[in-house]
């Protein structure tokens, strides 16, 4: 939480587009980095925690980033129904996520003998 007030200085100070690039690419590589430690069975609990402060950090500087750069697509104009799309999607992402999570869980629980 007190990373994101830096990332609102990054965010007016940095060229946007380059930065959002960056800063989902790191989020890829954070995941995908999580997903080879769970997959191989190497995962400990300090990779969890450690994973979640650099997601944490990334995330710090992303999400003003975006709200910012959303701005620069739109215009003043169109800022309001911007708006309301971009939370629309991130409200129905952590909705359906977790549900459609718990049934990929459930049908791969089924087919185990």
């Amino acid at each position: 939480m007190l990373l994101a007030l830096f990332g609102g200085v990054l965010a007016d100070r940095l060229p946007k587009r380059r930065t959002l690039i960056l800063t989902q690419t790191l989020l890829m590589i954070q995941a995908a980095v999580f997903g080879a430690l769970v997959a191989t069975g190497w995962i400990r609990l300090w990779h969890v925690y450690v994973l979640a402060v650099i997601q944490g950090s990334i995330t710090a500087i992303d999400n003003p980033l975006r709200q910012a750069f959303l701005f620069e697509m739109v215009g003043r104009e169109d800022l309001v129904n911007a708006i309301g799309l971009n939370s629309t999607s991130f409200q129905g992402a952590r909705i359906f996520g977790p549900a459609l999570a718990g049934v990929v869980i459930s049908s791969s629980a089924l087919r185990r003998p």
